[in-house]
């Protein structure tokens, strides 16, 4: 049955099919990224938990912050920031680390921006999982607003893309 749906459209697709390009080369640099150390996707999921609890016990009980739900909203912030952050800073070495690829194979270079990004999504994925089962720990209730989620974070990609290109150029420069 899916075979049969799926057919008519990958038909459709060039043989040189660029989407598969660039979501082959997203998930080559998430497996580098995350399979080559000991613990590997744990530490995706550890790493944003530890910065958390850092944040809100220095938050609430060093600085005094009475707010309630205060760690659920800076975590909110925490993971944009942090993919932010690992995108701009990915994006300073694209052009050194995936040189071999732009010296010998003949493609669209935006390609590997989207390839880069997307894969920082992927490690996002994560951090937002993670995010949604705190809030559903902590009894939060989802609004209609929470469909606009996808819009935010297609918003969050391109300003990602944009800055990791313009770091590119300046820092080659």
């Amino acid at each position: 049955m899916i075979n049969q749906v799926l057919r008519p459209l990958l038909s459709r697709l060039p043989e040189n099919n660029r989407l598969e390009r660039i979501w082959k080369l997203a998930q080559v640099d998430f497996k580098k990224r995350y399979y080559n150390d000991r613990l590997g996707l744990f530490w995706a999921l550890l790493n944003p938990l530890f910065r958390i609890t850092v944040y809100y016990i220095v938050f609430t009980h060093v600085l005094g912050v009475r707010q309630e739900d205060y760690a659920i909203f800076m975590f909110g912030g925490l993971i944009i920031w942090m993919n932010f952050t690992e995108t701009s800073q990915k994006g300073l070495k694209l052009h050194k680390t995936k040189r071999y690829l732009i010296e010998n194979i003949q493609f669209n270079h935006l390609d590997l921006y989207r390839s880069m990004v997307l894969s920082s999504f992927l490690g996002l994925t994560f951090n937002l999982g993670i995010y949604l089962i705190l809030l559903l720990v902590f009894g939060f209730t989802f609004t209609s607003y929470f469909f606009l989620l996808p819009l935010l974070f297609y918003n969050v990609y391109l300003i990602c893309m944009g800055a990791s290109m313009l770091l590119t150029v300046i820092h080659i420069y």
